[in-house]
């Protein structure tokens, strides 16, 4: 039977004594963390820049269909409410 392991574990290596050495984990961590906290702001900058100079649209349009699926996936998350896999927390 295959288990199922979070991302991060498969950076750890075990160290002499058994026990697993986080190091490699805490960079990816870190990176990852990094990565998800200035996505959202630089997709939001980038295409504010681009309505602001082009203001077509099409531009319009993908814009006004971002808002509706963020709130769209939020009122799906509040319905649906499952509790997460135990093999994920």
């Amino acid at each position: 039977e295959k288990s199922v392991r979070p991302l991060h574990q498969l950076f750890e290596q075990p160290s002499p004594q058994g026990d697993l050495m986080v190091s490699e984990s805490n960079i990816f961590d870190k990176f990852t963390t990094g990565v998800g906290k200035t996505a959202s702001t630089l997709v939001s900058a980038s295409f504010f820049f681009i309505l602001a100079y082009q203001r077509d649209a099409v531009i319009l349009t993908l814009w006004i269909g971002s808002i509706i699926n963020a709130v769209l996936s939020k009122v799906l998350k509040k319905l649906l409410n499952h509790e997460r896999p135990t093999a994920l927390q």
